[in-house]
């Protein structure tokens, strides 16, 4: 530890492989060869950070026990995933000068209970009266705090879909609108020379197969199972990825008779490369669809839904997304009757892959390289101002909703 630098801390205590823990270690550890701060990683002994960060960096780990206080001083700098402030561990200290920023890195990071409203309460009027509650009374102090972190230029978003949400949600106004996208290491176009077979098309899937990513991937297996059919191509897909709705995807994916689907599991990220020399083009969503597309392979990037997808969705590539958006949850405007756009886009890819090819690195080259997410990171926090002194300390106080709900405070064991 050098005394004359800040402390530059990242807190995400997780056990699992996630997107937030792989993207924290990203940073951090391209960070430290800077030499800027001095780098902290609060995570769990046995977490992912823990266990895969650069032993030999300008890097210390702090174990995170939920019975032990951790001690934040003075101009020290704490990096978190945004979250309501009453879901913030109580054994975290903070010093009034420590600086406190949030990262928003889920469209409802910030209103969790109103994401599932709409799943829970089909009646529209009773779903607004819903809404309603939970925007002025239990989440009336959140709706303070964002305004403060705003206001201090001290939240980050990851892209337009996260902000929007947050706005949308919250009922508030944001004035500053901070992108601050996800990174990507390493980046190699791979496809360079590639060239498809003309009779055969080789898909790939990477993501957790969970409730809100399995039934556009079951619908995209659906359509391609139908392109099959209409073409006479040979269509294999591979799905990397385990999660709770893998056996419910398996028995859907039975009564799909014209394409090959291959279930592959988990894959390292750094061994992912290998699984894609072979493969003609993914679809992702999130951290997925960069991890893809910054090996040169054409991505069509997918949105979310916690529902089975009943009409005609329209599906785009991934450079053609804004403002860093890598995933939205499916409405209205994200169909189009009768529209072809997955035929029209694997035609294109059959006509000039190497073009698509190419957008699809050079987005990735342009918009979510380390060297340029990590450069705007730094001027961000340089420029942020919130301090914890500057926060209502009521607002880490669980409501009596909350208690009602039987809400629980966030990385407690």
């Amino acid at each position: 530890m050098t005394l004359n630098k800040k402390n530059l801390y990242f807190f995400f205590p997780y056990r699992g492989v996630g997107g937030v823990p792989i993207l924290f270690l990203r940073l951090a550890n391209y960070i430290a060869k800077l030499n800027l701060y001095n780098i902290y990683l609060i995570d769990y002994e046995d977490g992912y950070m823990a266990k895969n960060y650069d032993k030999n960096a300008n890097i210390q780990f702090i174990d995170y026990d939920v019975k032990n206080e951790i001690n934040f001083k003075s101009d020290d700098i704490v990096v978190f995933q945004s979250m309501p402030l009453w879901g913030m561990p109580q054994n975290l200290v903070f010093n009034d000068k420590t600086k406190l920023i949030y990262w928003n890195l889920h469209p409802y990071n910030m209103f969790g209970y109103a994401s599932s409203i709409g799943r829970k309460i089909k009646n529209k009027i009773f779903q607004k009266i819903a809404i309603l509650v939970f925007r002025y009374l239990i989440y009336l102090k959140d709706r303070k705090a964002i305004k403060i972190f705003d206001h201090k230029k001290s939240i980050f978003f990851m892209d337009g879909e996260n902000f929007e949400q947050t706005e949308k949600y919250l009922n508030i106004k944001l004035k500053n609108k901070l992108f601050l996208p996800l990174i990507i290491d390493d980046i190699e176009n791979i496809k360079i020379k590639y060239r498809p077979k003309q009779d055969e098309l080789n898909c790939i899937w990477i993501g957790r197969i969970g409730d809100f990513k399995v039934h556009i991937l079951l619908y995209t297996l659906k359509k391609l199972n139908d392109i099959a059919i209409k073409t006479d191509k040979k269509i294999i897909f591979n799905i990397i990825g385990t999660g709770e709705y893998l056996d419910y995807l398996k028995k859907e994916v039975e009564l799909l008779n014209n394409i090959k689907v291959e279930y592959i599991g988990y894959v390292r990220p750094e061994n992912l490369k290998e699984y894609l020399y072979n493969i003609d083009i993914s679809f992702a969503m999130g951290t997925a669809a960069l991890d893809c597309a910054k090996y040169g392979l054409p991505t069509i990037l997918l949105d979310f839904s916690y529902e089975d997808i009943q009409k005609e969705y329209k599906f785009d590539w991934l450079y053609n997304t804004k403002n860093y958006t890598l995933g939205r949850e499916i409405n209205e405007t994200s169909y189009i009757e009768e529209n072809n756009s997955l035929e029209n886009m694997l035609n294109n890819l059959s006509i000039d892959y190497e073009l698509v090819s190419k957008k699809s690195f050079e987005y990735i080259e342009n918009n979510f390289d380390i060297e340029i997410t990590a450069t705007k990171f730094i001027n961000l926090i340089n420029n942020s101002q919130l301090l914890y002194t500057d926060l209502d300390k009521g607002y880490f106080n669980m409501n009596i909703f909350h208690k009602l709900l039987g809400s629980k405070r966030y990385y407690n064991d």
